[in-house]
């Protein structure tokens, strides 16, 4: 056997053993994946968030159970045991590469098909505010809220406003974080027709962030009621003639810049008194 002919043969010997390896690694994998399924034929009696995914698989997020999974002939559930970052699920995403990222109470989840990763905050002094298209946002029980950019995830802080200033005379416990509240978290964030990202918080009204500056929505009836319910900004919805419904049926907002606010703001909804009392 020449030297060469020897190479070709110890070569061809050690292709098929990594390919032999590889394939038993893949097989490792998937007898793993088997093994750790968790059927089940009923959901949790307490389910937060509801979410079809690119493969019409649907996702259910309970409050303290897990998130469950149907394919439409199964119904599976997956848990802290799984890799989940916490059972208490908020909120559920997908990007433009089918992968899925679960808001927990503890954290952020993302699931590639195969197992869980829980996604690291990148905290910086730069407050990397930006606007991409494919940028992932998340509220869940964070102080303000995240940026997942597909690389990293920056946790951002919202511009801080005048809230005295602006409820003066409309409450009488004025939301503030010296006293230990947390006005600015966020509850709600949803992208309109122009790509623009709005954000609900917890007592601080909403924002409207354009890739280049806020716009700040500072009306009581988007902060503490006056009998001292606090219904929070948590969801935000945008009607065909452009104006915008913030998880009240008061008032509905435009975005205008010759308003002294830079927004227009009209009432929504007629209540007859014995409703509106109520």
């Amino acid at each position: 056997m020449t030297k060469s002919t020897f190479a070709i043969f110890f070569l061809s010997i050690c292709l098929s053993m990594i390919i032999s390896c590889k394939e038993k690694i893949k097989s490792s994998k998937e007898l793993k994946a088997l093994e750790a399924k968790k059927p089940t034929t009923q959901l949790d009696d307490q389910i937060w968030t509801i979410f079809q995914d690119s493969k019409d698989q649907y996702w259910f997020g309970s409050n303290g159970r897990g998130i469950y999974r149907y394919d439409g002939e199964e119904l599976e559930l997956f848990t802290t045991s799984d890799g989940l970052a916490s059972n208490t699920i908020r909120g559920i995403q997908e990007d433009h590469n089918n992968i899925l990222y679960i808001e927990t109470a503890n954290g952020i989840s993302m699931y590639d098909g195969n197992e869980f990763t829980t996604l690291q905050a990148i905290s910086t002094l730069k407050n990397e505010w930006k606007l991409e298209q494919n940028d992932l946002w998340f509220g869940y029980d964070a102080n303000d809220l995240f940026r997942y950019d597909g690389s990293n995830l920056y946790e951002l802080k919202l511009p801080r406003q005048n809230l005295a200033k602006a409820f003066e005379g409309k409450m009488k416990n004025i939301p503030s974080e010296e006293n230990g509240n947390k006005p600015y978290a966020v509850y709600g964030i949803d992208k309109d027709k122009e790509g623009n990202i709005w954000i609900g918080t917890e007592t601080a009204g909403a924002f409207r962030y354009d890739g280049h500056s806020f716009l700040w929505f500072g009306e009581s009836e988007l902060s503490t009621l006056p009998d001292g319910r606090v219904p929070a900004v948590r969801s935000m919805i945008q009607d065909k003639d452009g104006y915008f419904w913030l998880s009240n049926f008061y008032s509905k907002y435009k975005p205008n810049p010759l308003m002294t606010k830079g927004y227009e703001k009209i009432k929504a909804v007629d209540f007859p008194e014995d409703i509106d009392q109520d």
